[in-house]
């Protein structure tokens, strides 16, 4: 069996889907200063591409507006984000 893996960001769709999410985490109110926030996100893409992101780093970023919210609440509003942003 033959398995081919893509990135779709960036091509098929308009948009990196983390930094999309990022985004759209703001929107919904879960992140306390979103341009402290989403300086910290750009700035962690950056390193990214340079080859220097820790893993754990962008963890501890990314997931931490998720803390303490209910995993039926997040489930809901990543079905919304997908139909909104990454489907059309």
């Amino acid at each position: 069996m033959r398995l081919a893996l893509f990135d779709l960001d960036d091509t098929l769709l308009d948009g990196d889907c983390s930094a999309l999410w990022n985004d759209w985490m703001v929107e919904c109110g879960w992140v306390d200063s979103p341009g402290d926030y989403l300086a910290r996100t750009q700035a962690m893409n950056a390193a990214y591409h340079a080859g220097r992101l820790k893993l754990e780093q962008y963890l501890a970023v990314t997931l931490s507006p998720l803390a303490g919210r209910h995993e039926a609440e997040v489930a809901a509003e990543v079905e919304t984000f997908v139909t909104e942003r990454i489907a059309p």
